[in-house]
């Protein structure tokens, strides 16, 4: 898979989480609690869980994200889907020079 893949799947998977949240008016925490749940079971079920939490460690030992001091801290899910609304923009514009 290559990078250009990997970011659009990447930038739909953001998109959809940020709407599950507002439309189900979950927190973030919550609806991460949701898909970490399903997507452990989906990799039990094709024999890959042991990999999968493998994963999760690796992910959980890396340092917590800061954000960029060009971007505000969101304080709701309305601004944190304009962040990334900006972003997808932002992404679309660079890929087409």
């Amino acid at each position: 898979m290559d990078d250009q893949t990997i970011h659009e799947i990447a930038a739909k998977v953001d998109a959809a989480i940020i709407d599950w949240c507002i439309q189900s008016q979950a927190g973030p925490l919550t609806l991460s609690g949701i898909i970490l749940a399903r997507l452990t079971w989906l990799n039990d079920m094709v024999n890959d869980g042991k990999d999968f939490r493998e994963l999760c460690k690796f992910i959980s030992d890396r340092p917590q994200a800061k954000h960029h001091a060009q971007y505000p801290e969101p304080q709701d899910l309305d601004q944190a889907q304009a962040l990334l609304r900006r972003f997808s923009i932002k992404d679309d514009d660079e890929r087409s020079h």
